[in-house]
């Protein structure tokens, strides 16, 4: 097949049959060239030539006069901003808000003195009564009017089968929370240790702004101080000291208690007491809080607690018919 000769800036290129690459044949002026790109193939075999420099007065290679707005070529150095970084464990009001206080037994001053309290070896503490010993074991610690102060301390096989110890008011001036840790009024917490370490220092944005007793502003950095049998997985436990300031931050929140609680907050770490253990304790079982198993018997414990509960109003329903229908017989003397 007859081919037509194709001039291209120098290069002859002769068109062959369809499907195939140009058979391009080097002209006489670009031979050099052309066996230099062929022998080499990289860049360094290449000589390099200079860059350009545009004349002063010459803005045709893009040299514009400064007009003073340009930036430098790095930005300024600028300090970590201490009010970030802090993450949230939940999503919005997902953990529920309840407080507790210190038990007085002035409160209870004019009740019967009927229940004995000891201590773990046995030693007798006293005898109060029956409203301030079960508020005592519900709070965890109390004043007594002898100017002690009483810890819950276990169970035990004296007494009410639950011990109590006396503490210093030097080491625990407010009442023990877990891993003798003190209490301290308006910044301790008690947390489930499987979502939160003990010792942590938390933000929670709800309680910022809070006006406390003493006219001071919250600042909304609290502490895992301590823990609680009925405090489990989503719900943080607020000491106040006293009923009296419950009421008093209760009213400020509105009586929404929900909270958004943060860990790992820069603007929260002054908190932080520094105690050998608490390295221990960021361990959490988070993920096992998370995992599918657990979520399932969660459910699982759930279902069976409403049966329950449906089980027991059916129950209270028949108790009441019951003794509805007896009533109208004993009444009317008739029987439907």
């Amino acid at each position: 097949m007859a081919t037509a000769p194709h001039r291209t800036g120098g290069l002859v290129a002769r068109s062959v049959a369809p499907g195939y690459p140009l058979a391009v044949t080097a002209s006489p002026l670009r031979a050099p060239l052309l066996a230099l790109l062929l022998l080499g193939g990289s860049a360094s075999a290449v000589p390099k030539l200079p860059d350009p420099v545009a004349a002063p007065d010459d803005l045709s290679k893009g040299v514009a006069a400064s007009d003073g707005d340009e930036r430098d070529a790095k930005l300024p150095r600028v300090g970590k901003v201490k009010e970030c970084c802090g993450y949230p464990i939940a999503q919005k009001d997902g953990f529920r808000l309840s407080f507790y206080w210190l038990a007085y037994e002035s409160e209870y001053a004019n009740e019967t003195y009927d229940v004995d309290i000891y201590d773990k070896t046995g030693f007798w503490l006293g005898r109060y009564p029956s409203g301030f010993v079960y508020e005592l074991k519900l709070e965890g610690t109390g004043f007594l009017r002898d100017g002690r102060l009483l810890n819950y301390d276990g169970p035990c096989a004296w007494g009410m089968g639950t011990c109590f110890s006396v503490l210093s008011f030097d080491e625990h001036p407010m009442g023990r929370g877990v891993q003798n840790r003190a209490l301290v009024p308006f910044r301790s917490v008690a947390v489930d240790p499987h979502l939160i370490p003990i010792g942590s220092p938390l933000f929670v944005p709800e309680v910022v702004g809070l006006v406390l007793p003493d006219g001071t502003v919250h600042d909304g950095c609290l502490r895992a101080d301590d823990m609680g049998g009925a405090i489990k997985n989503r719900k943080l436990d607020f000491f106040v000291e006293s009923y009296f300031n419950f009421k008093y931050l209760a009213d400020q929140l509105w009586w929404h208690l929900k909270a958004t609680p943060h860990l790992d907050e820069p603007r929260c770490q002054y908190l932080r007491l520094g105690e050998p253990r608490e390295r221990q304790n960021e361990h959490t079982d988070w993920a096992q809080i998370h995992s599918r198993s657990y979520k399932t018997r969660q459910a699982q414990a759930l279902t069976i607690y409403k049966k329950q509960m449906l089980r027991r109003g059916a129950h209270k329903r028949a108790v009441l018919t019951s003794a509805v229908a007896a009533n109208r017989v004993k009444v009317t003397g008739k029987r439907r």
